[in-house]
Order: C-alpha cells, then sequence, then structure tokens
C-alpha cells in the first residue's frame, strides 16, 4: 500500500490530492494524512503512519507532500522499495533554489515515480530529465500533457478524470513495472472526452 500526503497549498482534502487518491485506491489500497505547513511535520506524521503500518511498502505526496516522502524514505530503507512524487518542486516558486540534492541522495534499490504537468513552473521537464539521469535510484516518469503544478488543464471538466487516472497508473506501477520502459504521456483527448496514453517508452 501507499501513504500519501498533500502539498502546502491545500489539506487533505484538496482536489488535486483526493482525485488522485480516488484514482488510487480504485486498484490498490492508500493511507492519506493531514499535516501542518512545514516539512518537519510531515516527515514526522510519515514516521507515525509507519509505525502503525506492516504493509507499507511505498512513500508518496503531492509537491512538498513529495519532497517529504523522500526525506522519510531515506531511514526506512528495508521497507520502502517505491516512491511516487506528483508535481515534485524541483525548483522553488522564485526560482531561486533547485532541490536536486534530496533525488540523488535516493537509495538505489528504492524505485522513482515521478507523475508531472508538462507546464509545470516548478518542475521543468528538461531539468528533470537531467536529474533522473544523474540519479543513483531508477526511475519512471509520467508527463499530464498540458497540466500545470496543481495538475489542472484548460478543459476544467478534464480535471478530475485526469488526476484520478494518473493515480491508478500509479498503483499499477507500484504493483509492478518495466525497468526497459521508463516514460509515458497521457493527454485529454476532448473531442472522445476521454483520457488517453500513450504506451510506456
Amino acid at each position: 500500500s501507499l501513504i500519501f500526503t498533500h502539498g502546502a497549498g491545500g489539506g487533505m482534502t484538496n482536489p488535486a490530492t483526493t482525485e488522485f487518491a480516488h484514482g488510487y485506491a480504485s486498484i490498490s489500497s492508500v493511507v492519506l494524512f493531514q499535516a501542518m505547513g512545514n516539512l518537519g511535520h510531515r516527515t514526522a506524521c510519515f514516521e507515525t503512519v509507519l509505525e502503525h503500518s506492516t504493509t507499507v511498502r511505498a512513500l508518496g505526496g503531492r509537491s512538498m507532500g513529495a519532497r517529504a516522502a523522500v526525506l522519510t524514505a531515506k531511514s526506512h530503507r528495508e521497507k520502502i522499495s517505491a516512491l511516487v512524487l506528483v508535481s515534485f518542486p524541483l525548483m522553488s516558486a522564485k526560482a531561486e533554489e533547485s532541490r536536486e540534492d534530496i533525488l540523488l541522495d535516493i537509495d538505489q534499490d528504492t524505485d522513482v515515480l515521478f507523475i508531472s504537468g508538462e507546464r509545470d513552473s516548478m518542475c521543468d521537464l528538461e531539468h528533470l530529465g537531467r536529474v533522473r539521469r544523474q540519479m543513483k535510484a531508477k526511475s519512471w516518469l509520467l508527463v499530464v500533457e498540458g497540466a500545470d503544478h496543481g495538475m489542472s488543464l484548460s478543459d476544467k471538466e478534464s480535471v478530475g478524470i485526469v488526476r484520478r487516472n494518473t493515480g491508478q497508473i500509479a498503483a499499477a506501477w507500484v504493483n509492478s513495472r518495466d525497468e526497459q520502459r521508463t516514460e509515458l504521456r497521457i493527454r485529454w483527448d476532448r473531442e472522445k472526452a476521454e483520457v488517453v496514453a500513450e504506451e510506456w517508452q
């Protein structure tokens, strides 16, 4: 199962978090928790949930929650085999600080799934690609075409569906993944009113 937490903007009930979690839960179990604003409190919450769980093998989060998941996994290498990082804030909001160091520190035995919007101003895909090539850990990337940092799209009716779809893809990845196929793109097809996914490349 997956332990997952929200970003700095909004709590556990923020749609970007709940819709992802609903999609994930349609395939596998997920535990959400509410955290305070700072990074330290989030890592402490992860620690508490881990103390009371025997089935967790993956940690994850959205934005700041993703950073907290990475930091927590570092001290639980024997238990955590995967990280699900949604909208990882590789750059600070003012683009003054690159946060790649904690990604480079992830253990080589921990697999990482990045889920990023194509238009995410805090995670340029070319920058992320360079970081991924430097990481010790094996990583995968799911790109949501047209999505921003909040995983929102210009077609408002599609947003919830796309977010839930990313959760389903993440759950399938945690259960089974191909080490040779590490990148996937999905998009909203307005004419068909459905999510269109390429195959993992």
